[in-house]
């Protein structure tokens, strides 16, 4: 959605944007903008890294149910034949003004009230004026949808309704003034509510109530990943991204990643981003996607894939877990695979690969050692 043409390229340096300084620091003071701009790089290390290949899906958003898609502007041209807009709006009309007021006074500064004035003068409105009357209108008529990713939709079905019936080009200012104009005005209004009821029910309503799943037959550990400058670099060893970058790790993701350094039988291991395509994920056995927290090459040619818990987490881990083993299942015939959600409890650590989970802090004896 960031990208001119809405979709990324296959060559990586297209999907960035880089800043050159002689800088040595880069202070952001913005707090939020630390998590968009990226400052620090981690590649794959190919010493250590052999293709793993392992299926990996991830969930697409279904965008149609909080913002208008491409099939807002067919929807809106229909509504509008049908509802014979072009015979009910006037396309001449006198420039646009606004009323101000005229010979006003001020009769008491600290004083609540209206002001008093002898009359009003109309100002005819310049094309900045117009602009913003037009984006407040277009704005308000995208409403219940996002503004912000509905509106160059909306503005596309009126300049293309435009287009058809008279010819005039995208962005023409008379286009605006038409639409805003108050003989014109509450039809477009009109048109367009019955436009997103129809939207709804066309294709809203038509939108299954899960996800659409993307698969990724062929996952690997990401060449390149990019941090943003709440990360802190720190040297290990085994780590298959260099450097390795965290922030605000969780306790047993520390601990866990203290005993993979310290293990002769882990050739590499991989923390695990989440929500994006390039990242591992799994379904869970409620449909939703599951991005287990470490991925890990053993020198045996075995992979495990572990998500690390504590607590109340770990109890409520029941639908990762149960997926988490399907998956394994279903793909140990052509991949050497293991894992499941791995625990630290009384200085061992602990997993459960069992189908149906189950954590009581009392009672463990269904989790196995966890010997790395």
């Amino acid at each position: 959605m960031r990208m001119p043409e809405l979709r990324y390229y296959s060559e990586p340096e297209l999907n960035k944007g880089f800043v050159f300084t002689n800088l040595p620091n880069i202070d952001i003071t913005e707090d939020y903008a630390k998590d968009y701009i990226t400052i620090y790089e981690a590649k794959r290390d190919i010493s250590l890294y052999k293709n793993i290949s392992l299926p990996s899906i991830y969930l697409k958003r279904q965008r149609e149910r909080t913002r208008l898609s491409g099939e807002f502007c067919k929807i809106f041209l229909r509504v509008a034949k049908e509802a014979g807009l072009e015979d009910k709006i006037t396309i001449e009309i006198n420039k646009i003004s606004l009323p101000i007021i005229a010979d006003g006074k001020i009769v008491d500064v600290d004083k609540k009230g209206e002001i008093e004035h002898k009359g009003e003068i109309e100002i005819q409105l310049n094309e900045s004026e117009l602009r913003q009357i037009w984006d407040k209108f277009i704005t308000q008529a995208c409403t219940p949808y996002a503004p912000a990713d509905s509106s160059d939709r909306m503005k596309t079905a009126i300049y293309q309704f435009f287009k058809e019936k008279y010819n005039l080009n995208k962005y023409d200012p008379k286009v605006q003034e038409i639409v805003i104009a108050k003989e014109n005005r509450q039809y477009f209004i009109n048109t367009i509510n019955q436009a997103k009821e129809r939207y709804k029910t066309e294709v809203i309503e038509k939108l299954s109530e899960s996800r659409e799943v993307e698969e990724d037959p062929k996952w690997e550990v990401p060449v390149i990943v990019s941090y943003n400058s709440r990360y802190k670099k720190e040297e290990y060893v085994r780590s298959v991204m260099k450097p390795f970058y965290t922030a605000n790790p969780s306790d047993p993701e520390v601990e866990f990643i203290k005993m993979l350094n310290k293990s002769d039988k882990v050739k590499w291991w991989f923390k695990n981003g989440e929500t994006e395509k390039k990242y591992f994920a799994v379904l869970r056995t409620d449909g939703l996607s599951f991005y287990p927290d470490f991925i890990i090459q053993f020198r045996d040619d075995s992979i495990g894939i572990f998500d690390t818990k504590k607590g109340i987490t770990a109890k409520d881990a029941k639908e990762r877990a149960e997926g988490l083993q399907k998956y394994i299942k279903e793909h140990n015939k052509e991949k050497k695979l293991w894992g499941g959600i791995a625990i630290y409890e009384k200085g061992s650590w602990r997993y459960n690969d069992n189908k149906e989970y189950e954590f009581n802090p009392n009672n463990l004896s269904k989790w196995k050692m966890l010997e790395i």
